[in-house]
Parts: structure tokens; C-alpha cells; sequence
């Protein structure tokens, strides 16, 4: 066994809640799209590039759907593949250019944030929660 499961013992739930976290960290912040700016140095500067938060947002959602989805029931099931559908019709409508890179950046948050919404209802429904509170 590699020695770095040997030191501390994770179970998945506490990576989920962890995963929570971090989404409730970028919540917590204006969303900004990604741009470069110039940091000046003293007697250098740089060009660096800051990251769209609203693709941060969406990445942790995405990535805590895919911790949960074995554990799905029929109803979140449903949902996800609904959210899942309206994105990607998003995706294929930015591919033909129906729409603007930040139509579908923004239509696509939304769709994000009700699969968060999903998400918590499921995670209560199952009683992910009930015999662990963690605030902080």
C-alpha cells in the first residue's frame, strides 16, 4: 500500500465535503471571466493571467457530480441528465454559432448552479449530512 494511505486515513466522505467547501469558497466571490493583466516588478514586468472564477465554480460542481454520480438515485439521476442535456444543447449552439462564448459561459453557470441545487437536495434526501456537521 503506498505509504501516503498509510498516514491518514480519508474516506470519501470527508472528500466530498471538502469538494463542498472549495465550490462554497468560489460562491462566496464575484464570478470574473479569466484576463491577462501586466504586474510591474520594480524594473520588470509580467503579463498574468488571472482565471475565470465562473469556470472554477463550474469545475468543482462538475467534479462533485462525478464523486456522487455511483451513488445516484432515479430522482437525481433524472436531473442530472436534464441539466446534462440543456448544456449540452449550449455547447452544440456556441459550436454553430448561435450563440457567444459568453452566452454559453453564463447560460451555462446557471445550469451549473441548479445542479448544485440538485445536488444538496439529494445529498439531504440521503442524509448525507445527518451524522456529520462541519462548519469552518
Amino acid at each position: 500500500m503506498p505509504e501516503y494511505f498509510q498516514k491518514e486515513k480519508i474516506e470519501r466522505k470527508d472528500i466530498i465535503i471538502e469538494i463542498i467547501r472549495e465550490i462554497g469558497k468560489k460562491a462566496l466571490i464575484e464570478f470574473k471571466g479569466g484576463y491577462s493583466k501586466t504586474v510591474i516588478h520594480g524594473d520588470w514586468q509580467e503579463e498574468v493571467y488571472i482565471p475565470d472564477s465562473r469556470k472554477e465554480y463550474i469545475q468543482g460542481i462538475e467534479f462533485l457530480s462525478d464523486m456522487l454520480i455511483p451513488d445516484f438515485d432515479k430522482d437525481m439521476m433524472d436531473a442530472y441528465k436534464k441539466i446534462e442535456k440543456v448544456i449540452d444543447e449550449l455547447l452544440e449552439n456556441y459550436e454553430k454559432e448561435k450563440i457567444t462564448k459568453e452566452d454559453y459561459v453564463v447560460n451555462k453557470l446557471k445550469q451549473t448552479r441548479i445542479l448544485f441545487r440538485e445536488l444538496m437536495i439529494f445529498l439531504n434526501r440521503i442524509k448525507f449530512f445527518k451524522h456529520k456537521m462541519v462548519i469552518g
